[in-house]
C-alpha cells in the first residue's frame, strides 16, 4: 500500500471515530436524562430492595432506549449526508471503499449489540428500511447480518432465517465488487445462510439452512436450494 493511501486510511478511520463517538453521544441523551431523573429520585428513599430494583430497572430500561434511538440517529445521518451505494466494481484505491465503509460503518455501529434483541420484530424492519432496503409486507427478518441495504430488495411475505448474511459487496481479486441482490416474494432463506453479490431469487423458493449462494447466482422460482455452493434439490 502506497503512503498516501495509508495516510488516507488512517484519517478516514479517526474521522469514523469521531463521527462514531458524536453519533453514540446524541443517542445517549434520552438514557442519561431517564436515569438521572431516577437517581435524584431516589436519594430521598431508604436504602431498601425497592430502591436497588428501581436503580436497576432504570438502567436496563436506559438501555433499550439507548438502542432505539441509535437506530434513529443512524438512518437520519445516512438521510442526510444522503448516504447511498450503487453497483460498481473498482481496486482498493475507488470509491467503492468509501461508500461501503461508510455504509457499513453506521451498521456496525448497533449491528452485534443491539440488531439481535429486535430481530422478528417490526422495529427491525423499520430500520433496514430506513437504510435504504426494500421490503414487501408480510416478511419477516430473523437476522442482524444484512449489509449495504440499500443494494437488497426482499418481496412479500418472505422469511429470512436466524444468522443470514447477506451482502451486497465482495473483495476478489484485488477488486471490490458492488451489486444489487434481488429476493422475490414467498421465499425462504434457512439460518446461517450466506448470500453474495448479484444474486436474484425469483418467487416461491426454499432454501436450506446452511447453504452457501455464490455471486450472481440466480435461483428460478417453485425450487428448493441448498448445499455449499447452492444447488437445485428439486
Amino acid at each position: 500500500m502506497s503512503r498516501p493511501l495509508y495516510l488516507l486510511y488512517i484519517l478516514a478511520s479517526i474521522i469514523s471515530q469521531i463521527v462514531g463517538a458524536i453519533l453514540l453521544s446524541i443517542a445517549l441523551i434520552p438514557s442519561y436524562y431517564i436515569i438521572s431523573g431516577i437517581w435524584k429520585l431516589t436519594l430521598t428513599i431508604p436504602d431498601n430492595f425497592w430502591k436497588v430494583f428501581l436503580i436497576c430497572l432504570s438502567m436496563g430500561f436506559s438501555f433499550f432506549i439507548f438502542g432505539d434511538m441509535l437506530m434513529v440517529v443512524i438512518v437520519l445521518f445516512k438521510k442526510l449526508f444522503r448516504i447511498r451505494n450503487r453497483e460498481q466494481t473498482g481496486n482498493f484505491r475507488s470509491t467503492i471503499v468509501i461508500t461501503v465503509g461508510v455504509h457499513n460503518f453506521l451498521m456496525n455501529l448497533i449491528q452485534f449489540f443491539y440488531l439481535p434483541l429486535v430481530r422478528s420484530t417490526p422495529i427491525i424492519l423499520w430500520f433496514y428500511r430506513g437504510m435504504g432496503m426494500k421490503i414487501g409486507k408480510d416478511t419477516i427478518i430473523t437476522t442482524w447480518r444484512i449489509f449495504d441495504c440499500d443494494m437488497i430488495e426482499i418481496g412479500d411475505h418472505c422469511v429470512i432465517g436466524g444468522s443470514v448474511a447477506i451482502s451486497a459487496h465482495i473483495a476478489e481479486k484485488g477488486h471490490g465488487i458492488l451489486k444489487k441482490v434481488k429476493i422475490g416474494n414467498r421465499v425462504t432463506i434457512g439460518a446461517n445462510t450466506t448470500v453474495l453479490p448479484g444474486v436474484t431469487i425469483d418467487d416461491n423458493v426454499i432454501v436450506g439452512a446452511n447453504s452457501l449462494i455464490p455471486k450472481d447466482s440466480y435461483l428460478e422460482g417453485d425450487s428448493v436450494y441448498g448445499g455449499v455452493p447452492i444447488r437445485k434439490i428439486k
